[in-house]
């Protein structure tokens, strides 16, 4: 009895050891991404968070609502109403703007996947995972890209009337 009990005994040591590894890989791994990660619970606490998140949301704490820890309203409604449809469906994307401050706009691409976590035999419950993808500046290039576009149509149109005009009065 006591062999069976000390080989129960190593081989949950050994289960406990892989399990601490394996979570510290996890966190790790999520902690060293550098876009904003947040995991909440289908009511939208915030169950984890890495430091990429706290960047963009220093009030985020564990156990408290995602959506009031928002800089701005709406940015949390559009946020709330996300967990909604993923929990509903299947993972979605979608892009955002965030006012931190008057002069500082920041634009995301948030996409959020559902997972599913069993906590005993008849219950599933469901955690969303949302990643904050920061497209500040490939949104600023685009704009600066179509201002340019605009600047170029609209210089080369301009000698082309002199032009036209020209050729109608000699021709006129």
């Amino acid at each position: 009895l006591y062999s069976k009990l000390r080989s129960t005994v190593d081989r949950l040591k050994s289960t406990n050891r892989k399990f601490a590894t394996s979570t510290h890989r996890l966190e790790s791994f999520i902690n060293n991404a550098t876009d904003a990660i947040v995991n909440v619970d289908s009511k939208g606490r915030v169950v984890m968070f890495n430091d990429a998140a706290l960047q963009y949301f220093p009030n985020l704490k564990k156990r408290r609502s995602l959506f009031s820890n928002m800089p701005n309203k709406g940015f949390g409604d559009a946020l709330r109403a996300q967990l909604e449809e993923t929990i509903t469906s299947e993972a979605t994307k979608q892009e955002l703007n965030l006012e931190l401050s008057p002069d500082h706009k920041v634009h995301f691409r948030v996409e959020s996947t559902p997972s599913h976590f069993i906590t005993d035999e008849n219950y599933d419950e469901i955690h969303v995972m949302y990643r904050f993808v920061d497209i500040t500046f490939h949104r600023t290039m685009e704009e600066r890209k179509q201002e340019f576009m605009a600047l170029v149509s609209h210089e080369l149109r301009t000698p082309l009337t002199v032009l036209k005009s020209y050729f109608s009065i000699l021709l006129g």
